[in-house]
């Protein structure tokens, strides 16, 4: 009964009725057509929580549905039990609006991505949480059938995500650099955001910013984004909270984050990487206000009473480590940040002093069981197990986890042959059950047999960083991000999507590759034939597919130049290919399909290089018009340094498949004179060497969308119905267009729908303009991802009126379905 009580606990108050539910099994009246799940709610009425409604214990009737713990349920303690299967996260259908009847936001389940930097469970084992180093933070019930994000539209004020804090230098990113619920009362967790420290007094489902101030704690930088913990709470008073920065001090509040005074410390030194040292912060669970702090660079720190004493170094400790840990027998353990071939060294502090056990590796992550049974775990940095069961005095080295595709919640994952964690922890119940926050997401663990299996547990975490998305007319919809490459998307509404990477000859498939790609295009005779960029290694290289995405091959061959890394990739035909490779390297065409590759002279005479400055940067500077074959089009950076004209700057077109070109536009794209300092008078940014988009609008040859998107204020939106030798804006309204994609058309419309993210009339959102901008765009939401991440590219089905797919930075896609 108690175990039953705790799972039904959340739910206490919260009536329960057709319009506010989550469908388990059985599909609904809250259900779409395509059988994803959704939730719904009446015009007027009181919307039900979703960290609630997600619980997947509601049961659906209908009309006078009832709510009913499902007994698999409330007896499972198995994290990774078939009884307690997980689910893709439900579609939301938004607030209607004047523009649309409907809008529907859905993520596409791809699952996991990387990397997850943190976890830490409530003292009870019901409520995890774990971070992430580029978007967001998470939290998981042991009933709940996914994780959700914590930094969310719904769960936050709107003054504080509408926008986001500007986070200067103290942050770089929206990822999270430290998360802990607070061992007294589960309810309680604090999290790091945006340079800011921020609280949750109810599980999750608000959270505000606390009133330290902003301090430089990185997610997403160097090997310290790693390390753990840099917040802290009192082992029996959650007002009680310890912040750890980066190179800014440790901080303490002693009324749950209303005032806030720094610890008198040392300054941290630099970390091996360069970066500004951590402060890792750990209270002694077993006397009250005894608390430790790891300085990097000068060792540990102890105070006995955190409230009223002050630190002492403890002094011939280690000075550099990568997790500290108070442990329930009272003891502290740290692990020293060694290098490659030193072997490990985990420091053990106790009433006697320290004792040091030398390991077979470094150590990178560290848990002692809750049950003071003396069993520990060490995983090195690749994943490599050592155990103990003398409390940490030795160490027998294991090895390798097993990675099993039975139990797997994302079966992409079943493949994974590598882990790389940051945490590890002990599930207080399940004596040899590990959680681990690690590359791709959080793993379940069983400390047992010759090699330890491990299973994934990340359903509903979406950590890739998308680059592009391409929906092909006739065919499917696929993806590419960095780290796993290319995804053909066969499922919406559940983890049935795989990656994909062109393989050379000889080569087989790895679920644990990482390797960054690019852009996609397909060619239009045939919807299984689709081109892609993949940074070049040993294992893939760039190539195609003739099987809608089944399987993949690299190119047969490179071309003189190389490859380069990243870049765009455009398909006349499935023998002439373009691609512009980033980091400045040379253009190449083929017209055999990648048996030979000839350099791209704009000038006729010289190979032309120069199209992109990084691989990193969402530079697609290339187009194919499908409607004629052998014609792309190309913009070419304008500026060189400072004001000096690049002569090859503007926009070349070829009608041979690349063997020849002409410039057809001179300069800056835009309307009238084109000249740089008459771009700056017009008050433009004229360097339009940073990000851009260049597309053939579909079904009307010659036809060209372009936006700068020079990360100025004042960019425009053009088109050109000439074939680039002019240009005028799409509308006047529009502003600093980031991306944007086409759309099936509308009945009597002569062009396709047009999605973009930018700004009209200042409000930065998503749009869409049905009638080729007779009148002014269409606001579909001004927060199109669910984790706050960032657009980076948009695809709008060419088959079905009012799809769309939207990328974000390292928060995956999002699929929208609209009705005007």
């Amino acid at each position: 009964m108690e175990q039953a009580r705790k799972i039904c606990e959340p739910f206490e108050g919260i009536e329960f009725n057709a319009n506010a539910v989550v469908c388990d099994k059985a599909f609904t009246a809250g259900s779409s057509s395509e059988g994803e799940l959704l939730e719904t709610w009446a015009p007027g009425e009181q919307r039900l929580d979703r960290r609630t409604a997600l619980k997947g214990l509601v049961a659906a009737t209908g009309a006078g549905a009832t709510f009913g713990c499902r007994n698999d349920v409330l007896g499972a303690t198995n994290i990774a039990s078939p009884d307690n299967a997980a689910i893709a996260q439900p579609s939301l259908r938004l607030p209607k609006t004047a523009d649309f009847k409907s809008v529907t936001q859905a993520q596409v389940p791809i699952g996991a991505g990387g990397f997850v930097s943190g976890i830490d469970m409530s003292a009870d084992g019901d409520l995890v949480a774990c971070r992430t180093d580029v978007t967001n933070a998470y939290l998981r019930r042991r009933s709940d059938r996914h994780w959700a994000p914590l930094f969310a539209p719904e769960t936050m004020q709107k003054r504080d995500y509408d926008p986001l804090p500007d986070y200067g230098d103290k942050a770089d990113g929206i990822g999270v650099a430290g998360i802990r619920i607070a061992p007294s009362d589960k309810n309680i967790i604090y999290a790091s955001f945006c340079g800011y420290l921020w609280k949750s007094k109810d599980g999750g489902r608000t959270v505000l910013r606390t009133g330290l101030k902003q301090l430089k704690m990185l997610a997403n930088s160097g090997v310290q984004r790693l390390y753990n913990r840099t917040i802290d709470v009192h082992p029996t008073d959650p007002n009680i909270i310890v912040v750890g920065s980066w190179g800014e001090g440790a901080w303490i509040s002693l009324d749950g984050g209303d005032r806030w005074k720094q610890l008198t410390l040392p300054a941290s030194l630099p970390s091996g990487d360069g970066h500004p040292g951590i402060y890792l912060v750990a209270f002694d669970p077993t006397r009250s206000g005894r608390l430790n702090i790891f300085v990097t660079g000068r060792g540990l720190y102890r105070c006995d009473d955190v409230r009223t004493g002050e630190f002492r170094l403890i002094p011939a400790g280690p000075t550099f480590c990568t997790s500290l840990v108070s442990a329930a027998n009272g003891n502290t353990y740290v692990c020293e940040k060694t290098g490659p071939g030193q072997g490990g060294r985990l420091w053990q502090y106790s009433r006697t002093g320290w004792s040091v056990a030398l390991t077979e590796r470094e150590g990178q992550a560290f848990a002692y069981h809750p049950d003071c049974s003396g069993k520990a775990v060490l995983i090195d940095p690749n994943g490599f197990f050592m155990i103990s069961l003398d409390h940490g005095k030795s160490f027998t080295s294991v090895g390798d986890g097993q990675w099993t595709a039975s139990g797997s919640e994302i079966p992409w994952m079943g493949g994974l042959s590598l882990m790389f964690p940051a945490e590890v922890l002990f599930d207080p119940l399940e004596v040899d059950r590990l959680l681990v926050a690690q590359g791709v997401g959080v793993a379940s663990v069983k400390t047992k047999g010759s090699r330890f299996p491990v299973r994934d547990w990340s359903a509903g975490i979406e950590e890739l960083c998308a680059v592009s998305a391409v929906c092909v007319p006739g065919g499917k919809t696929y993806l590419s991000a960095f780290d796993k490459s290319f995804w053909r998307v066969d499922s919406f509404a559940g983890y049935a999507n795989d990656f994909r990477y062109p393989l050379p000859a000889g080569r087989k498939h790895d679920a644990s590759l990482v390797a960054f790609a690019s852009y996609m295009d397909y060619v239009k005779s045939d919807p299984n034939f689709l081109v892609g960029v993949i940074a070049p290694a040993a294992d893939s290289a760039p190539g195609y597919t003739d099987n809608g995405g089944e399987s993949w091959h690299s190119f047969a061959n490179a071309p003189e130049s190389g490859w380069g890394v990243g870049g765009c990739i455009a398909a006349s035909t499935k023998e002439n290919i373009i691609l512009l490779p980033s980091n400045r390297g040379v253009g190449v065409f083929t017209v055999d399909g990648g048996k030979r590759w000839e350099p791209v002279k704009l000038d006729g005479a010289t190979p032309t290089a120069g199209f992109s400055d990084a691989f990193y940067i969402f530079r697609k500077s290339l187009a194919a018009d499908k409607e004629r074959p052998g014609t792309f089009a190309i913009v070419y950076t304008t500026l060189k340094n400072d004001l000096c004209v690049e002569p090859k700057g503007g926009l070349w077109v070829t009608r041979d498949g690349g063997r020849s070109w002409s410039q057809v536009f001179k300069g800056v794209i835009g309307e009238g004179k084109c000249a740089p300092t008459s771009m700056i008078n017009a008050g433009i940014d004229p360097r339009q060497f940073w990000q851009c988009q260049l597309e053939y609008v579909p079904g009307r040859p010659g036809e060209l969308v372009y936006t700068p998107y020079s990360d100025a204020r004042s960019d425009r939106f053009y088109w050109s119905s000439n074939g680039g030798a002019t240009w005028d804006q799409l509308h006047r309204s529009i502003r600093n267009v980031r991306t944007f994609g086409f759309g099936r058309a509308l009945e009597r419309q002569e062009r396709p729908a047009l999605f973009f993210w930018g700004q009209v009339k200042g409000v930065e959102g998503l749009y869409a303009s049905y009638d080729w901008f007779s009148s002014e765009p269409r606001l579909i939401t001004r927060h199109p991802s669910p984790m706050l991440g960032k657009v980076t590219c948009i695809a709008g089905d060419p088959d079905r009126p009012g799809r769309l797919i939207v990328g974000t930075s390292c928060a995956g896609w999002v699929r929208f379905e609209l009705e005007l």
